[in-house]
């Protein structure tokens, strides 16, 4: 019996689809909409992520970054599929 994709595995195949920047800002919103609810952040939390996503751009501009298929991580996130 073949299970429909859910939501979340719906939703990365369309993510898959964006621009590297398009990407980054909406792991950037995702982000947010955690820690903004009844967490709050702590001092400093924008700017380390603001770094962390310009040192992984410059990475991957750079070859630095190891890269993997759509098929690949997706097993990786959710296990071999039948």
């Amino acid at each position: 019996m073949v299970q429909a994709p859910s939501t979340v595995e719906l939703l990365f195949e369309q993510a898959a689809l964006l621009t590297a920047d398009e990407r980054a800002l909406l792991a950037h919103w995702l982000i947010d909409s955690i820690v903004e609810g009844d967490v709050e952040k702590e001092p400093g939390y924008d700017e380390y992520w603001e770094a962390e996503l310009e040192r992984q751009n410059a990475a991957l501009a750079a070859g630095d970054m190891d890269l993997v298929s759509l098929d690949e991580a997706r097993t990786l996130m959710f296990g071999p599929t039948a």
